[in-house]
């Protein structure tokens, strides 16, 4: 059995299924995936469904499912509904008001059930998982951006990996130009920038932590 880590697949969900194939995911694996499954990307709801029928995976909260479940609560203000759309929102809110208002309910009662951070301990390790960085605030686990050069570990903790940050902010780049992982001071960013369509060298990143290969689509 292996433990992958992704994030922020966006919608692509082409890329998704590649890199779970390139990974070689079988059903005794595990898959956490650390937030923003949706907007941007094409296919949204499509993947979301996908991640949420998958044996072995476990996806967490990012700050996007955070927005669609604050745009669609009841009685929610407009301003939540324009956040989320301008955040590449809008074409996810069309796919999913196509769905019958059985499955709008599961998949929103499934949002709301995620968490936003995960803890688990492999090869001897503890690692831990979130969106954003590590925080006792919830809106900083999910709207959080950890700085180049801070160790912002928690007590306890041998190694964050977190997304929502696309590596290339930390100049963290090939020579062709292709995002990859970043790896700091006890952090390891994986959000190599799936879903920003109008940059090509976008990849999405697969980390497996037994041995800290990478794989990539």
């Amino acid at each position: 059995m292996s433990t992958y880590c992704l994030s922020d697949p966006h919608g692509e969900r082409d890329r998704f299924h590649a890199v779970l194939k390139a990974a070689a995911f079988g059903k005794h694996d595990r898959l956490f995936i650390l937030g923003d499954v949706i907007d941007r990307g094409p296919e949204s709801i499509e993947l979301l469904q996908d991640v949420l029928a998958l044996p072995g995976a476990v996806l967490l909260r990012g700050n996007h499912e955070q927005m669609m479940l604050e745009a669609l609560a009841p009685e929610s203000p407009p301003t939540a509904l324009t956040k989320w759309a301008n955040n590449g929102g809008e074409q996810t809110l069309c796919r999913f008001l196509t769905l019958s208002p059985g499955r709008r309910k599961e998949l929103l009662k499934s949002l709301g059930a995620l968490p936003d951070a995960f803890n688990l301990r492999v090869a001897d390790k503890t690692f831990h998982l979130v969106h954003g960085m590590p925080s006792d605030d919830s809106y900083l686990r999910l709207w959080g951006r950890v700085e180049a050069g801070a160790d912002c570990r928690l007590p306890g903790q041998d190694a964050v990996v977190f997304g929502h940050t696309p590596t290339w902010l930390y100049s963290a780049q090939l020579l062709d130009g292709h995002c990859r992982i970043w790896r700091g001071a006890g952090v390891i960013g994986i959000d190599c920038g799936c879903g920003h369509l109008q940059f090509p060298r976008r990849r999405l990143a697969c980390l497996r932590l037994e041995d800290m290969e990478e794989f990539y689509a």
